[in-house]
């Protein structure tokens, strides 16, 4: 009899342990549920593949005129032209090589995003203030963007023309500078990769450069910057000639990014397979259907060949 109890109580012992190791389980999985959807509203990836996810605005700052959030959420995810340029001045000791390093540092380290970059704001408006441009200017879009490429010009870090200079040939080199202004902006004599809308000709089905400008470039800039004085492109007709630009070379550039004036401030589009994300709210939309007045800045990124 004591054993039979003592069987009885055996079974009951090990049922009410079974029942404990399931139900655990159980509220642990509404527990995880319920975890992740606090992550997701508080925008914070888990691990390091949703770095950088074109979803999550990377930047917020406090200035709601600066034009640093718009052009580097877009710049800090081209791994294949600016993130790669980082390789080649990680060893470089200048205060724009350590604000620019520390930004990256940031959106790969960073466990919550939009990241506060007020300190490196502030350090890298100072360094464009001292040397280009006054206070007043640097709140727009043209005066900052050609500042900051001439920054990087200037330190350079861009010995192999291959980021953010056009190299041209001679024959070209002979028409006047004045003559050029019209196309490039220049930095000290050194055209930049940043062109006037005038540089480009929308054909049937993309965009191409100038033929006599085409020709003339000799080198394979990783990135072109097309400035839109008072947004003379209109992106919303015919939008799909604006998708890529094509050179006689057989060199393709995709379009990266959008840089547009939003009712009292600058915010920007990234550009990924095929879908625009905002860079301000990280709501999706449709690159052939979405509405998009005022654009001032297109940024292109050279295809890798295949």
């Amino acid at each position: 009899m004591n054993c039979a109890v003592s069987s009885l109580l055996s079974q009951l012992s090990l049922i009410i342990l079974l029942i404990k190791t399931q139900t655990p389980d159980n509220n642990k999985s509404g527990s995880d549920s319920n975890q992740q959807a606090s992550n997701n509203q508080s925008i914070t990836p888990s691990n390091s593949t949703n770095k950088r996810d074109s979803s999550i605005p990377l930047f917020e700052t406090d200035d709601k005129q600066s034009l640093i959030p718009p052009i580097f959420n877009v710049l800090l995810r081209l791994d294949n032209s600016f993130i790669e340029y980082f390789k080649k001045i990680e060893k470089k000791d200048d205060p724009i090589v350590k604000i620019l390093l520390e930004l990256n540092k940031k959106v790969l380290n960073s466990e919550k995003y939009p990241i506060s970059i007020y300190k490196e704001e502030k350090n890298l408006l100072d360094i464009l203030c001292n040397n280009y441009q006054d206070r007043f200017n640097i709140h727009y879009l043209f005066p900052f963007f050609n500042s900051f490429l001439s920054l990087i010009v200037d330190s350079n870090f861009d010995e192999e023309i291959n980021h953010f200079r056009i190299e041209l040939d001679n024959n070209y080199l002979k028409i006047p500078e004045s003559d050029r202004q019209h196309i490039f902006k220049y930095n000290r004599g050194n055209p930049l990769s940043l062109l006037i809308n005038s540089a480009l000709k929308i054909d049937e089905t993309h965009m191409s450069f100038d033929f006599e400008l085409d020709k003339s470039i000799i080198n394979r800039p990783k990135l072109i910057f097309f400035y839109l004085p008072d947004g003379e492109i209109n992106f919303n007709k015919d939008r799909n000639r604006h998708f890529t630009v094509k050179r006689t070379n057989g060199d393709v550039y995709n379009l990266r990014g959008i840089v547009y004036f939003d009712t009292d401030h600058y915010n920007s589009f990234f550009i990924h397979n095929g879908e625009l994300y905002n860079q301000e709210t990280g709501k999706t939309h449709s690159l052939t259907t979405a509405e998009i007045n005022f654009l001032e800045l297109l940024i292109f990124e050279l295809q890798e060949s295949k």
